[in-house]
């Protein structure tokens, strides 16, 4: 019989000081121009994930996820890890030895460096180590609630994008709309001039999380009604218009697709359907006057679309087969890699792949795709034999798998956390085929317990 788990108050006071702390930190140092040390938002995050009992920290933690590229990762991420193992009181076969493997391959790649950069390796492996430790752990004797999970992520999603959108606005110049019908100014890629750490994201990347926060708000709109269906509807169209924005062909390829999946996945409900249906119109409509009152915003996706790099993916292809050629030529690099942290010097290219699956094979090995491709779809076919999933609870998932692949993956090394929510998104759908449902006044057995004291 499984472990009743409960969430005391304290622990829910912890969570949200978590949320609220460091979103406001976040928003008085990235909006309004208050200068806070590294070090305080570090000391913040691992000070109460220290407090925190294990099932309050991975909440913690989820919502931590879309934030680390504005905060100091190389210290939070190591401590983190360290505090799940010791939080869990054990490490299962599949969490310690990819994570060996994968700090052995770095480490020995790191003799054809061109200098030792120890806090780059601390960097990764800690990142890859938190995605692998809880992709393996499947928290079945702790009855972690998916759902809240995903609830997390979305709420930090939002203050990624948020801030990100009103930066980039503040910084932008006068003219910018009729740089963006030119195809010369995408959101994500002005960056503010050098004053610290700030949530910055290029224009591919801000896409990529805009797509899976929109996989999200389906996701959530499954089992709520009223004002909470409302709220992620409101969501999703944000995290679209910020992907709109971004004049990233691979986003609206994928959101088309995605919003394609959504609706299939409404077809054996004729209910839902037509409520879908009938707020896609509502949404199209309002879109539709709005573009024809501002047509510099379509000019730039067709300029974007006209561009003579389309066939060639942005140049991804001529990357691709290139890094493949310096990859077949030498037996080093075919098994055990160029290194993730200077892979590209060791390889001798000066851009970055685009491709992430060719990334882990490039930088990593055969050895070490092997090792990544264990260890990330492992768990989804355990999930697949375990619990039947519908199509929403697929879709976050998918999103990381497939625009990943016209981006990187283990670098920058935020790329790979993601993969974490599509992986709970599928056992999400697990607990909702028990019965577990955010809607009635009490949860089920699987769920998280409220207890006052």
């Amino acid at each position: 019989m499984k472990n009743e788990v409960t969430m005391t108050k304290t622990d829910k006071y912890l969570l949200w000081g978590m949320v609220v702390g460091l979103s406001l930190m976040l928003i008085l140092r990235d909006v309004s121009g208050i200068y806070i040390n590294k070090f305080i938002y570090f000391g913040f995050a691992v000070a109460l994930m220290a407090i925190a009992n294990y099932q309050t920290m991975v909440y913690m933690i989820c919502f931590i996820l879309p934030l680390v590229c504005g905060l100091p990762g190389t210290y939070i991420m190591p401590c983190a890890l360290a505090l799940l193992i010791i939080k869990r009181g054990k490490i299962k076969l599949m969490q310690f030895m990819p994570l060996m493997i994968i700090l052995l391959l770095e480490i020995t790649a790191a003799f054809w460096y061109p200098s030792l950069d120890v806090v780059s390796i601390v960097n990764y492996v800690s990142f890859a180590g938190v995605m692998i430790f809880l992709i393996q752990d499947n928290h079945d004797d702790l009855n972690i609630n998916y759902r809240e999970c995903i609830k997390l992520y979305l709420v930090g999603s939002l203050v990624l994008c948020c801030v990100i959108w009103y930066a980039t606005l503040m910084d932008a110049t006068k003219n910018w709309m009729q740089l963006f019908a030119e195809g010369q100014f995408r959101f994500g890629e002005v960056q503010q001039e050098d004053v610290g750490m700030t949530l910055t994201l290029n224009a591919n990347s801000l896409a990529y999380y805009s797509l899976i926060g929109i996989a999200c708000s389906f996701l959530l709109m499954e089992k709520v009604f009223g004002g909470r269906k409302t709220w992620y509807i409101v969501a999703g169209i944000i995290f679209a218009a910020i992907g709109f924005l971004t004049l990233s062909r691979s986003w609206l390829l994928f959101a088309t697709v995605l919003l394609l999946l959504f609706i299939m996945s409404k077809l054996r409900n004729p209910r839902q359907f037509a409520i879908l249906f009938g707020m896609l119109l509502v949404v199209a409509y309002g879109a539709i006057v709005y573009l024809n009152k501002n047509p510099e915003f379509v000019a730039g996706f067709e300029t974007r679309f006209e561009d003579d790099t389309v066939e060639s993916g942005g140049n991804r292809t001529n990357i691709f087969n290139k890094y493949m050629e310096v990859f077949l030529s030498d037996f080093r690099f075919m098994f055990l890699g160029t290194g993730v942290t200077h892979g590209n010097a060791v390889a001798g290219m000066s851009v970055s792949m685009h491709n992430g699956t060719q990334q882990i094979l490039i930088c990593t090995g055969i050895v070490g795709f092997f090792i990544y491709i264990v260890v990330m779809f492992g768990p989804v076919v355990k999930i697949i034999h375990v619990r039947k999933a519908p199509l929403v609870y697929w879709l976050p998932l998918l999103c990381v798998v497939a625009f990943t692949q016209t981006i990187q993956f283990l670098t920058p090394t935020m790329l790979m956390l993601p993969y974490i929510i599509g992986i709970y998104a599928l056992r999400a759908g697990g607990q909702n085929n028990e019965n577990i449902s955010d809607n009635s006044g009490h949860r089920g057995r699987q769920s998280l317990t409220l207890e006052t004291r």
